[in-house]
């Protein structure tokens, strides 16, 4: 089974909106459609001509008619129509159409011969030609008419030569032509006026009927259309999380609910694989985990993608061991493997899971909740390891919530300080710049680490108003940098990704070098790899208008993410700096000190000077001398302090 089989349509089936527009409108309103929807009438009709010959035949018993042949005639019309109206499903259409007009025919005929045009026959036959135009088609009720007109001028003919006398002394005046040419072409008339006139009403119905089944089957399919797009991922085909919840509801209102997990999946690192590999390629290795996850996913279990990366299952049973051996099921080998392997890219997810128990008062809505809780804690497990919901997530969240808010106070009110760390040069082990780095203290006065506020800020989108506080708090502090390390050290500054591809990023350092009368060669902006979520071509164009000022770019943490490698030829930076995870461990892995060599190498037919982060030890100082790195910072040189401390 292709994507999205668990439970939905498979999107690719879904006919390009033009062309299904196209095939709805060629559908026509048949002559078989019609034939059932006129049905009714002509079985109406049989019952009520059966039931009107009775009628006229107890009436000319009840009146001792001396037409006998009246009533044997009526008699013998009604055991006609009432057992093909009692029979009538067995009968086809056409043959109850043909009694419908046989008999009455015969009655106008007999009528004619006895009473000319002084009787009723004028008036059933004007009515039987409405009816035939009605239930027959037009050549049919044209042909009909003509043999009906053909018989009455037989009549004429058999009168004007005296074959056929009408003996009654008050008919004596039909033996005189005169009187039946006159009423020929009027009754021709009438007829062909009534025939067109039903022939146009009858198109026209038929033309409504044909729009209007047409417009219905559109608005249906629209209806599908938009249903899906409601409930299920157009990229994937998997449901959508609304779904999800409603499939899950309604198994709990039918009582077919058991316990069981509500599993998070999130795809590690998926945003540098967007950027390495493409949009294109990212949404095919979506696609194909999809489909694995489709095909390899059985009822009771459930799947549903949540949003970008993010995936949510229904694992039904109480044993944790039942979610492990169901998250396996996301490491099978799924169709777009080989776009993985070509660029040695493996997929790995953090998983968290919560345990829903049905009436047990916490909704499905909060289960999912409490397992996108869970995530973050999951993000420190190892690979498919699962971190399992429990109730001091909601304290953590309440923490964070109320860190949250000072940290919006604290940010309105510059209550942010800074503390510099050092920046070494390798060769004269002198200071040549610092980097800011933020410390902030809660309400009580407790030192909050940047491993927890910066990770709620960047959560809850305060990142710019962040950036913008810090870039302030450090122009402020240029002078007693320069007066405390010298005029010629530069003051390094992290800027969000977010922030620094924003439209009015160079505008802004702009103007705050403008109010603060600071050179821009004063300032180096350190970014990470998330810059390159934007085009190059933007990108640069950025840098460009920065380098303007006379800011310098620094990529920061290098190494750590997929992309670096890929993309550093293509941007003008001015400086790499090594992640402190090559650092670490120098003095005893060679291929360590292989990597940091490379990467120099590489920065040097660059241009770029590189710097080496989390220098502690005098032993990975001297290792890295031997390199041709430029500058190093660690707590080997000093931890991260205030200006005002020496």
């Amino acid at each position: 089974m292709e994507r999205g089989c668990i439970a939905c349509y498979e999107s690719s089936h879904i006919m390009d909106n033009d062309q299904r527009v196209m095939q709805t409108m060629q559908k026509k309103y048949d002559e078989s459609q019609y034939i059932r929807d006129i049905s009714p009438i002509t079985d109406l009709t049989l019952c009520m001509f059966g039931a009107v010959s009775i009628l006229l035949a107890v009436l000319e018993i009840v009146f001792d008619s001396p037409q006998r042949l009246n009533i044997y005639i009526n008699f013998i019309d009604a055991c006609v129509f009432l057992p093909v109206f009692i029979f009538r499903k067995n009968i086809s259409f056409y043959v109850r159409s043909a009694i419908i007009v046989i008999f009455p025919v015969l009655g106008i005929l007999l009528t004619t011969l006895k009473t000319g045009i002084y009787g009723t026959s004028p008036i059933v036959f004007v009515g039987l030609i409405t009816m035939v135009s009605i239930i027959l088609p037009i050549k049919y009720t044209i042909a009909f008419t003509g043999f009906m007109h053909f018989l009455f001028g037989v009549l004429v003919v058999l009168v004007q030569n005296d074959l056929y006398v009408f003996s009654e002394r008050y008919l004596s005046d039909l033996n005189d032509t005169v009187l039946w040419y006159p009423f020929f072409f009027a009754s021709l008339s009438v007829n062909i006026i009534i025939i067109s006139s039903v022939h146009f009403l009858k198109k026209k119905m038929v033309q409504n009927i044909s729009c209007l089944e047409n417009s219905n089957e559109l608005l249906l399919q629209k209806e599908k259309e938009l249903k899906y797009l409601a409930y299920y991922d157009t990229l994937t085909g998997l449901p959508k999380k609304s779904k999800f919840i409603e499939d899950l509801k309604q198994k709990e209102e039918n009582g077919q609910l058991a316990e069981g997990y509500i599993l998070h999946a999130n795809i590690k690192q998926f945003r540098s694989i967007n950027r390495l590999l493409g949009t294109v390629k990212a949404d095919e290795i979506l696609h194909g985990i999809a489909r694995t996850i489709s095909r390899r996913v059985q009822y009771p279990n459930m799947a549903a993608r949540l949003i970008g990366d993010e995936f949510v299952f229904w694992v039904e049973g109480a044993d944790p061991e039942r979610v492990k051996q169901f998250a396996k099921v996301l490491y099978t080998p799924h169709p777009s493997e080989e776009i993985l392997n070509s660029n040695n890219i493996s997929i790995n997810f953090h998983l968290s899971a919560a345990l829903y128990s049905p009436g047990q008062g916490v909704s499905i809505e909060e289960c999912i909740k409490n397992a996108s809780l869970a995530l973050p804690a999951a993000r420190n497990l190892a690979d498919k390891q699962i971190y399992f919901f429990k109730k001091e997530i909601l304290r953590d969240v309440e923490h964070e919530m109320t860190l949250l808010h000072q940290l919006e106070i604290a940010i309105s009110n510059y209550a942010f300080t800074l503390a510099y760390q050092k920046k070494i040069d390798l060769s004269t082990l002198e200071v040549v710049g610092v980097e800011a780095l933020a410390r902030w203290k809660d309400k009580d006065g407790n030192s909050v680490s940047p491993t927890i506020f910066i990770p709620i800020i960047s959560r809850h989108n305060l990142m710019i108003p962040f950036s913008k506080m810090i870039f302030d708090l450090v122009l402020m502090d240029v002078q007693k940098i320069e007066e405390k390390y010298g005029s010629r050290t530069t003051v390094a500054i992290n800027i969000s990704p977010f922030f620094f591809l924003a439209r009015d990023f160079p505008d802004f350092v702009k103007q705050k070098l403008d109010v603060f009368g600071i050179s821009g060669e004063k300032i180096i902006l350190e970014v990470t790899e998330d810059v390159y979520v934007e085009d190059i071509t933007t990108l640069n164009q950025i840098i460009q208008q920065l380098k303007i000022l006379g800011i310098r770019i620094s990529l920061d943490d290098f190494g750590t993410g997929f992309s670096s490698l890929s993309y550093i030829g293509e941007i003008d930076l001015d400086e790499l700096k090594i992640d402190k995870l090559f650092v670490q461990g120098i003095e005893n892995e060679g291929k360590k000190r292989e990597i940091i060599q490379s990467v120099c190498d590489i920065a040097k037919a660059l241009n770029y000077k590189v710097v080496a982060e989390g220098v502690e030890t005098q032993a990975q100082l001297e290792h890295l001398q031997q390199t041709p790195c430029d500058m190093v910072q660690g707590f080997y040189f000093d931890k991260p302090v205030p200006l005002d401390v020496s």
